[in-house]
């Protein structure tokens, strides 16, 4: 048996899981960034592990490298990431033997696709090149190339239609591994049934949004913020730089007794807001990380203020 172990929240993490299914024939699970963990205990047993786009940071990594080494003592270990990572943390995964596939350079399934290429047919690079879209990761080394082999519209379109129906679905917890189902048989994204007319939907309500954005978001310096109830934080906190015209966006969300928090910086963001979102949130109790221009958090509650006032301090050089 083998099992892939993959981020459900972003076609980035949704499409390496399809296209590591398509060569291995793997199980899915698909998981957030804070229940790695928790997969990783039930993932004992099985003869292969494939684990993508699930960065290892904030204070559950040494449990997390606790976990690859049994399961590496007994199973063939692949992990394929490019979330930044500590290097003493990667010379530990190694060592173990596992398999580490790691680049910031490129996103999750460029990854996945380069390293499995040969056994894959040459229309996965069409989804793995939508996924580098999707996750602002198009000027990848690999990802530029793979782009270029295709009319750069299309890529575009597709990308754009996979991310906002997945947003537009992104309460049915079947709706990612029914997505990971269809790329994993590599059909393009416009024929999949219902994801044109989702992706239609969504786009409708995106453009009421940005008009209530202009009333309800605030601004301190260079960052604009917003509570969101959209259910897409990450879209919400894209489209503040825009609203704004600010250069980080941050959008946050109700998750019990913590904020989840996304960080988009536009086209001229000069930060990294995956470090800023890995410090700032370990100071305040949290955890947190990312790509220089997305990124995302988990703090408590009533430590908010505090991490927008920090953000927004650091923001300024």
């Amino acid at each position: 048996m083998k099992l892939c172990i993959s981020h459900k929240k972003d076609i980035d993490g949704i499409t390496a899981a399809a296209l590591v299914k398509a060569v291995t024939g793997s199980e899915l699970k698909l998981v957030d960034y804070n229940e790695l963990l928790e997969a990783l205990e039930g993932a004992e047993g099985y003869e292969e592990v494939y684990i993508c786009d699930l960065g290892m940071i904030g204070s559950k990594t040494e449990e997390e490298l606790s976990a690859f080494r049994r399961i590496a003592s007994s199973s063939k270990l692949v992990y394929i990431d490019h979330h930044r990572i500590a290097p003493k943390v990667k010379a530990k995964i190694r060592r173990m033997g596992v398999v580490c596939v790691h680049s910031e350079k490129d996103c999750a399934s460029v990854l996945v696709y380069d390293h499995f290429k040969e056994s894959l047919p040459e229309e996965a690079s069409l989804l793995a090149a939508c996924a580098a879209v999707t996750d602002y990761l198009d000027d990848g080394p690999i990802a530029k190339k793979l782009i270029s082999r295709y009319e750069r519209m299309f890529v575009y379109l597709n990308a754009g239609m996979l991310a906002y129906a997945l947003s537009r679905r992104a309460k049915d917890r079947d709706f990612p591994y029914k997505l990971a189902e269809w790329l994993s048989k590599f059909q393009p994204p416009y024929k999949i049934p219902g994801l044109m007319e989702l992706a239609k939907d969504r786009m409708d309500q995106i453009w009421g949004l940005m008009k209530e954005l202009k009333e309800k978001a605030e601004r301190i310096g260079n960052l604009g913020f917003v509570k969101s109830n959209f259910g897409d934080c990450g879209l919400v906190a894209n489209l503040l730089t825009g609203v704004l015209g600010v250069p980080v966006g941050m959008a946050f969300t109700s998750s019990g007794d913590m904020y989840k928090i996304s960080l988009r910086g536009s086209e001229g963001c000069r930060w990294d807001l995956g470090r800023l979102a890995d410090e700032i949130s370990g100071e305040l109790g949290g955890m947190g990380g990312g790509h220089r221009k997305a990124s995302g958090a988990v703090i408590p509650k009533s430590k908010l203020d505090e991490f927008v006032r920090s953000l927004a301090e650091r923001l300024k050089s």
